[in-house]
C-alpha cells in the first residue's frame, strides 16, 4: 500500500475491530446451531442474545469507523496512486466543489 505508516496503523485497526465484531456474531451463531438441546435451552437465549447484540450494536458502528477511514484516506492520499495523478478531475466531481 501506499500510505503512510501512521494511516496504515489506523486502517489495520480498524479492521481489526471490524474482524473481531464479525467473529462475535458468528460464534454464537454456531453455539446456538450446534449445541443447543432440549437440555440446554438456555443456549439459545444466550447465544441468540450476543449475536442480537453483536449484529445490532457493535458491527454497524465498527464497519462505520472503517468506511470512514477508507474514505478519507481515497481522498487524502490520491495523488500517491500510480497513474492517478496524471489524470484530470471529471466534471461531474468539480460540479459538486
Amino acid at each position: 500500500m501506499l500510505l503512510p505508516d501512521a494511516a496504515r496503523g489506523e486502517m489495520g485497526q480498524a479492521r481489526a475491530a471490524l474482524d473481531s465484531a464479525v467473529a462475535t456474531g458468528i460464534w454464537p451463531l454456531a453455539f446456538v446451531c450446534f449445541c443447543f438441546t432440549p437440555r440446554a435451552w438456555w443456549a439459545a437465549l444466550a447465544g441468540t442474545g450476543v449475536m442480537l447484540a453483536s449484529c445490532v450494536f457493535w458491527l454497524p458502528a465498527r464497519a462505520e469507523v472503517y468506511a470512514d477511514l477508507v474514505e478519507a484516506s481515497s481522498e487524502l492520499y490520491r495523488g500517491r496512486w500510480p497513474g492517478v495523478a496524471d489524470r484530470k478531475t471529471p466534471a461531474a466531481a468539480l460540479e459538486r466543489i
